[in-house]
Order: C-alpha cells, then structure tokens, then sequence
C-alpha cells in the first residue's frame, strides 16, 4: 500500500536521478566547477563518460604528480607494512580528496582493483564490483561506444583536411571533400549534444 508520504520521496528521488543525469552531460568546465565545491557524488560519478572521469582526475586529484606506486602492494611486503603503508595513502590523499568517487568509478570500470582507488583497498574495490557488475558492463559498453564514435570524428577530420587544401580541384575530389565535410560536421555535432553542448 502507498502511503501518503511516500509520493513526495518518490518525486524527489525522481527528480534527484534527472538533476544527476542532467549534470553528467555538462561540459567538463561545469563538472569542475561542482568538484571545486565539493558536490561530486557518487552517483554523478558513475553516469560520467570515461573521458570526463579522466579529465577530472589529471585536472583534481590530490595524488596528482605523486609516486603511483605508493598505491600498489610492494614486491616482497609483509602484509604488516603493506596495510600501514595502505592506511598512510589513503589518509594522505585519498581522504579529502575532492574526485575521490571519479577515481574510485574509473577503476572499477577499468577493472583495475590492484592497489588503491577513490580510499578503497583491493579487496573493498572487489566488493564494489560485484554489487554493480550490472552497472559497470553497461558503462564499460558506453565508454567503447564513445571512444568508437571519437576515433571516427579523428578519422573523418584527417580525411576533410586531406582532401582539401592538397588536391587538384576536380568534380571528384570537390565531391570527396564535400563528403568529408559533411561526415565531419554531422560526427562533430553529435558529439556536441553528447557532450551538453547548444551550439
């Protein structure tokens, strides 16, 4: 039986995904903006494409420009000083760390779970994959699907700039040209409404 209170939850919780989903398709500057005051959550975090997660990270992170292998067990370590030297990264960057939930999300989806991500151990990480499988397939899938449609803006770019400025003008190549700027502006508006953009 519905109660009464649940309606207005339920509207809210509605309303809480669209914000999310409407969040996750904004530019990149957009997103830093929200990092920059402390309003990545978890839940954008898994809607944001690969590429978003990762200019995040090389843009946020607090471990930026430290040694990475910090965050991996040691050849050799005893598992005493591997879970100190695990808690010491973890309290130095990873706690307070404002794109911590992107690292966490861009490891899981590069099935990544040696070492430390977004202040999760191995194990932890592990755990976490097993609750979203489900989610992480479908994200891992959309990420192939983007960096396909990216290869095919990089390629159709080559063959505009190709076919312009270093033939000979004949009907062909006019008509080559034409063709791939046309594939160009059609990919480059797609991934334009892909990426929040208007215009």
């Amino acid at each position: 039986m519905l109660s009464i209170a649940s309606a207005p939850e339920t509207d809210m919780v509605a309303r809480e995904k669209e914000l999310t989903a409407y969040l996750a398709s904004r530019p990149i500057d957009v997103l830093l903006d929200l990092v920059d005051h402390d309003l990545l959550t978890a839940d954008l975090a898994r809607q944001l494409d690969r590429p978003k997660l990762t200019a995040l990270l090389e843009r946020r992170a607090s471990c930026q420009g430290e040694d990475t292998d910090l965050f991996y067990a040691g050849d050799g370590e005893s598992h005493f000083d591997g879970e100190l030297r695990r808690q010491h990264v973890i309290y130095t960057w990873c706690t307070g760390c404002p794109v911590a939930t992107a690292c966490l999300e861009r490891a899981l989806r590069d099935k990544d779970s040696g070492g430390i991500h977004g202040g999760l151990t191995e194990q932890e990480q592990r755990d976490e994959a097993r609750a979203h499988a489900q989610r992480l397939a479908q994200a891992r899938t959309n990420d192939a699907r983007i960096a396909a449609e990216e290869s095919a803006y990089l390629r159709a770019a080559r063959r505009a700039a190709r076919t312009g400025a270093f033939t000979k003008a004949t009907p062909l190549s006019i008509e080559r040209a034409r063709t791939a700027v046309a594939e160009l502006s059609e990919l480059r508006a797609a991934r334009r409404a892909r990426t929040g953009w208007t215009a």
